[in-house]
């Protein structure tokens, strides 16, 4: 505790207000995946752009919910194609609130199901 006292004691006042913003923007996210975990549905989004930047990529999606289409933001690391569908998660009374659920494409048998939503991230059937 005596070296983080020592370390910071010095830093002037946009250090603390910096430190400060990015605590609350990290409280937010997990907020909303917190949020979104508990009364969240899912749904399909669509990459409908990705643009390179020095850290990955900034991504834009769109999906649909009752007949109005809504979009999000999300940055990435990995190689991510536009037309590519990965499942959202989203709120059903606010869908503006919403995460890419980027470590889940969907799968072939769900690729014609914009629009759809689950409680829980779907799975295709089993062919046996």
């Amino acid at each position: 505790m005596r070296f983080l006292k020592e370390r910071f004691k010095n830093q002037p006042r946009s250090f603390y207000i910096l430190w400060g913003v990015i605590s609350l923007l990290v409280l937010y996210v997990l907020f909303l995946f917190l949020y979104l975990k508990v009364i969240g549905v899912y749904g399909v989004a669509i990459i409908k752009e990705a643009v390179a930047t020095s850290e990955g990529n900034d991504l834009t999606y769109e999906f649909i919910y009752a007949g109005e289409a809504y979009t999000g933001v999300f940055a990435g690391t990995n190689r991510y194609k536009i037309g590519d569908k990965y499942f959202v998660s989203f709120s059903k009374s606010n869908p503006d609130y919403n995460l890419l659920q980027y470590n889940s494409p969907v799968p072939d048998c769900l690729k014609d199901s914009i629009g759809s939503y689950w409680t829980t991230l779907p799975k295709c059937p089993d062919p046996h």
